[in-house]
């Protein structure tokens, strides 16, 4: 469906159909892969910098942090949002990812990403296309947000004291999902196996 034929009366699902995959396709990625390869990292690239554990954890961390943390009192303005541990999740004390003595292993990590799609695909579900297009976001304007404001000029809008960003961007499919950043962090675990061992066999 094309932009321009979306109504405003249509659930915000038609905006991003990708979350349907979405997990299914990051699973596939890491399906069967030991904790060596999960942890691998390299100095000799800089898209090793990161393993491929930290890059799920995340992912997992930051569709909470967008969600919940930053547009939580739009989205769930009763707080009604059903996750309990918050904190864990979004401000673990952990570099930009998931509380690492908490959601470690593989299997809590994936749960959690997946659990965090869902949440998204419930605001889609939930919300019209009216809303999520005539909802803002505002913040202040910050060496972070200049920027984010270059990466996204279309979607971030920047003014002398603050940033205003429409909720209908829903940044974690932005960064994390769309045609471009998924298939770019899909690339990157790519060529990390590319220097390991083959993925156990069952």
């Amino acid at each position: 469906m094309k932009l321009q034929t979306i109504t405003d009366d249509a659930p915000g699902t038609v905006l991003f159909p990708e979350y349907a995959e979405l997990y299914d396709l990051i699973e596939r990625e890491v399906t069967g892969l030991t904790d060596a390869q999960l942890d691998f990292r390299s100095e000799q690239w800089d898209w090793a910098d990161w393993s491929i554990r930290r890059q799920l954890s995340h992912m997992a961390s930051l569709m909470y942090g967008w969600i919940i943390v930053r547009l939580g009192p739009t989205l769930f303005p009763d707080g009604n949002h059903g996750i309990a541990d918050v904190p864990g999740l979004t401000a673990s004390g952990f570099d930009r990812r998931l509380d690492d003595r908490r959601y470690w292993d593989l299997p809590v990590i994936l749960r959690t990403l997946q659990d965090g799609i869902a949440l998204i695909q419930r605001v889609l579900t939930q919300r019209s296309v009216g809303f999520l297009r005539s909802h803002t976001c505002e913040r202040d304007v910050s060496d972070h947000w200049r920027l984010m404001q270059q990466a996204h000029p279309v979607v971030l809008e920047l003014h002398p004291q603050r940033v205003v960003e429409p909720v209908a961007v829903l940044r974690p499919l932005d960064h994390l999902g769309g045609d471009r950043a998924l298939s770019a962090a899909n690339d990157r675990a790519r060529r990390m196996l590319a220097t390991l061992p083959p993925k156990s066999q069952p």
